[in-house]
């Protein structure tokens, strides 16, 4: 179940019950900032897949990986085409453009 606005199921606006409707929704209102997170049933050096719907209407991906994050993360990048990304240990990205960018060049 996902809930528009995310944590607050109790006063909900909208429900949603699966990855594609909310990912619809997402999608079609990008003021909404929200975080999806996907555990992978896989073996793999992939263990979680996320997506981040910013508040300034951006979308940051983002990978939990066992190994190899360099090489991952520059899949991604390629994958997303985008120039930004960095990597770092169970931290949630800053939630708008401007300071996931800093982030991705200052390390902070």
């Amino acid at each position: 179940m996902f809930c528009i606005p995310e944590f607050n199921c109790d006063n909900a606006k909208v429900i949603f019950y699966n990855e594609e409707s909310i990912l619809e929704y997402l999608i079609n209102h990008p003021n909404e900032d929200y975080s999806l997170y996907w555990k992978s049933s896989k073996v793999s050096n992939i263990d979680m897949a996320m997506v981040f719907f910013t508040e300034d209407k951006n979308i940051i991906f983002g990978l939990v990986v066992i190994e190899r994050a360099k090489e991952i993360l520059e899949d991604l990048q390629s994958f997303s085409e985008s120039n930004y990304g960095y990597i770092t240990f169970e931290e949630v990205p800053p939630l708008n453009r401007k300071e996931f960018i800093k982030r991705c060049e200052t390390g902070k």
